[in-house]
C-alpha cells in the first residue's frame, strides 16, 4: 500500500504527526524524505540491511519523537539528531542488537525520553547501565525490568546514580512472585530515590496494570490505574 506515496509530486501536504502502518519499500522511503516538517513518527516496519532502502542523511530534520522497532531506530538515529523522544518495541529477534544500538544515541544531545518496550529481564540488567553511561542526561527512562533482590540489583542501582536529571522512571516487575503491591512499592520507590535523588515519579508495572508512585514533599503519593492503560498510554511522550 505505500505506494500511494511513492509519487511524492503529488503529496501536496506535510505532516508534522504521522502513525504509519505501511511496509519499509522504497516507496515509503521516498515519502519520508519529503517530509521536512514532520515532528512525530509511528511506524512498525524498517528497512533491513538494504542499502536501496536507506533514507538520505538530512532527512527528516524536524523529527522530535519517534516510536517505532528497533530496526527502524537504528536507521532513522543515523540520518537526524533532532530526536528528544524515543520508543522502541523489541521482539526476540532484536535483542542482540540493543546493546550495540544504545552507544549510538549519543548523537541524540537532546534527548530527554526513552522507552523500550519488551526488554527481558536478563538484557535489561546490561542495557540500562549502558544506558545511564551513555545518556545520562535523560529525564524519563521506561520500561526497565526491576531486579529481584540479589547479586543484579547493584548494576541496576549504580546506573541509577549516574543519572542526575532523571524524572521519571518506569520499571516493571512482571518477574516479581508475589508481585510488589502498596507498602512494597512505596519502599521500593523510596530506595530508588536514594541512588537517584532528582526522581519525581516512579512508575511499576506489574502483571495487573500500572501503579504511578508521585512524589509529594518527602512522601509518595499512590495512583493506581484503572485496567485501561498499556504500555502504548505514552508516558514517555510526557517528560
Amino acid at each position: 500500500m505505500a505506494w500511494v506515496l511513492g509519487d511524492t509530486s503529488r503529496v501536496p501536504f506535510q505532516l508534522q504527526e504521522a502513525r504509519l502502518f505501511f511496509y519499509w519499500d522504497r516507496n515509503f522511503v521516498r515519502f519520508l524524505e519529503s517530509q521536512n516538517k514532520l515532528k512525530s513518527l509511528h511506524i512498525i516496519d524498517g528497512p533491513d540491511n538494504d542499502s536501496f532502502l536507506q533514507l538520505e542523511a538530512g532527512s527528516l530534520p524536524e523529527l522530535q519523537t519517534l516510536d517505532g522497532i528497533l530496526m527502524a531506530a537504528e536507521h532513522i538515529v543515523s540520518v537526524t539528531t533532532s530526536i528528544t523522544h524515543l520508543q522502541i518495541t523489541l521482539d526476540p529477534n532484536s535483542e542482540p542488537d540493543l546493546l550495540a544500538f544504545i552507544p549510538k544515541l549519543a548523537r541524540l544531545t537532546s534527548l530527554g525520553a526513552l522507552s523500550i518496550l519488551h526488554l527481558s529481564e536478563h538484557l535489561g540488567v546490561r542495557a540500562f547501565p549502558l544506558i545511564a553511561a551513555t545518556c545520562c542526561t535523560l529525564r524519563h527512562v521506561g520500561m526497565i525490568p526491576l531486579p529481584l533482590p540479589g547479586p543484579n540489583s547493584i548494576y541496576f542501582y549504580r546506573a541509577l546514580l549516574s543519572m542526575h536529571q532523571l524524572r521519571m522512571l518506569e520499571v516493571s516487575t512482571a518477574a516479581w512472585t508475589p508481585q510488589p503491591t502498596g507498602i512494597q512499592q512505596r519502599i521500593l520507590a523510596s530506595e530508588i530515590r536514594v541512588y537517584c535523588p532528582s526522581i519525581e515519579y516512579v512508575c511499576f508495572w506489574t502483571g495487573g496494570g500500572r501503579t504511578l508512585w508521585i512524589l509529594d514533599g518527602n512522601d509518595w503519593s499512590y495512583h493506581p490505574d484503572n485496567g485501561h492503560h498499556t504500555p502504548l498510554d505514552a508516558l514517555w511522550k510526557a517528560r
